[in-house]
């Protein structure tokens, strides 16, 4: 599945992707699955996937990469009209998503041209045609994989190649009507954007962010108008490391958080596998199975939907799922910031330096073992490790810590803040 779409008008959702018509899947004859009242049905059939699906002006738009489909020789993208299938805009490659922007229909994905016309990516709907939307200078066709506006500009991210020294991979649309690279966007030779949002007024941006290419975040990070920074400590894969293959595909903005969902196990080094939220504080993760690989959210009806793989949990789902817990955190990373991180620390919990350089942390149940993360004062970890209290302390031998306030976050017993070096 590569997207859902909720229809609050006509109260349904659509799945989009690698669905059968009728049960045994051929690639051949893929359709859009749609779910009312909790009974499932198809609509259309399409040679090859389908990627998204919206309503604009009472009018159902299909788009993806087939090549055809419903008995029409037109490519990428079709619209129901009266149920009835119509062309609506010739495209010569796959369309990743649609979007509505400030009342006008978007389409972007890997195309160069829409209607005839040159639009590298990013194209609008504007009586009945599709019309380019700014320029781009850069290496290569730009391939648009999302699209905001924030501001009142509109932000762009894919693959964007500025040239050396990086790709950048991260634009706005300027006055001039040319798409300029934002700051030192995504760094690292290997770096792509995958999905944008809006989130307490600052633009989110997430994908192939690796932070040892000197990018502020890894996965994801905010730009605030001036500069990009961390986002807690962003996103880690399987073992909890910084791989460089983590990203949210899928960002969306509900009840007060920012909801992501792709392909890391772990968000602010907690285990979240697949989908996590971000409160402006810290990120939390749902109880879900290992390895979902989530696609796409979508909430309908206050209940939270994915497309994932064929199984979770080791029962096969067949790619939809739904979350039917009352709560939707499971575990939750310290806040970002000294003073929130310290107000968690129990009465007579403390920290300190002996002569030697360990860490004595005073105040635990003698034999309490735990797992100890150090944090430093932007949130970000420096140094995970099992702890063990022997009689009156639990001891650690850190490493080499620059001068400053550091957090130690002691499983559930609390966390308490001590100097260093």
């Amino acid at each position: 599945m590569s997207g859902i779409y909720s229809d609050t008008i006509n109260d349904r959702i659509y799945f989009c992707g690698e669905s059968s018509l009728n049960g045994d899947f051929n690639v051949n004859d893929q359709t859009v699955s749609v779910q009312q009242e909790g009974q499932w049905s198809t609509l259309g059939s399409f040679l090859n996937r389908p990627k998204a699906a919206l309503f604009h002006n009472d009018t159902l738009y299909v788009a993806g990469s087939f090549p055809s489909g419903n008995g029409l020789a037109i490519a990428s993208l079709q619209c129901l009209v009266n149920g009835n299938w119509c062309e609506c805009g010739t495209f010569d490659g796959s369309i990743y998503r649609l979007k509505t922007i400030d009342g006008d229909l978007y389409a972007i994905g890997a195309f160069t041209y829409a209607d005839g016309q040159l639009c590298n990516g990013i194209t609008k709907r504007t009586g009945g045609q599709w019309v380019p939307v700014g320029t781009f200078d850069v290496i290569g066709p730009p391939y648009i994989q999302d699209l905001v506006s924030w501001h009142g500009v509109l932000y762009a991210t894919g693959t964007i190649r500025y040239g050396a020294p990086d790709p950048k991979d991260v634009a706005y649309l300027s006055p001039d009507g040319v798409w300029l690279a934002l700051g030192p966007g995504i760094l690292g030779g290997f770096g792509n954007g995958r999905s944008l949002a809006v989130y307490n007024d600052e633009l989110y941006v997430s994908g192939g962010i690796p932070l040892n290419a000197g990018n502020a975040g890894h996965g994801i990070m905010r730009w605030d108008g001036q500069q990009f920074h961390p986002v807690g400590t962003g996103f880690q894969d399987q073992s909890n490391t910084y791989g460089n293959s983590v990203g949210a595909s899928e960002m969306e903005v509900y009840d007060g958080k920012l909801w992501a969902c792709g392909t890391f196990s772990y968000a602010g080094n907690v285990p979240c596998p697949g989908i996590a939220f971000w409160d402006g504080e810290r990120w939390c993760g749902l109880p879900l199975g290992p390895e979902p690989e989530i696609n796409t959210i979508e909430f309908f009806h206050d209940t939270l939907f994915a497309s994932c793989h064929v199984n979770l949990n080791g029962e096969p789902v067949n790619c939809a799922v739904k979350f039917t817990g009352s709560i939707y955190s499971d575990t939750c990373s310290v806040a970002v910031g000294v003073p929130s991180l310290v107000s968690s620390a129990p009465q007579g919990l403390r920290a300190y330096r002996d002569a030697e350089g360990m860490l004595n942390i005073l105040g635990l149940p003698p034999g309490t073992a735990c797992m100890a993360e150090v944090f430093d004062a932007e949130g970000r970890s420096v140094h995970r490790r099992l702890g063990y209290s022997l009689g009156d302390r639990m001891q650690f031998q850190l490493p080499p810590l620059g001068p400053g306030a550091y957090i130690i976050r002691l499983g559930r017993h609390g966390a308490v803040r001590f100097l260093g070096p």
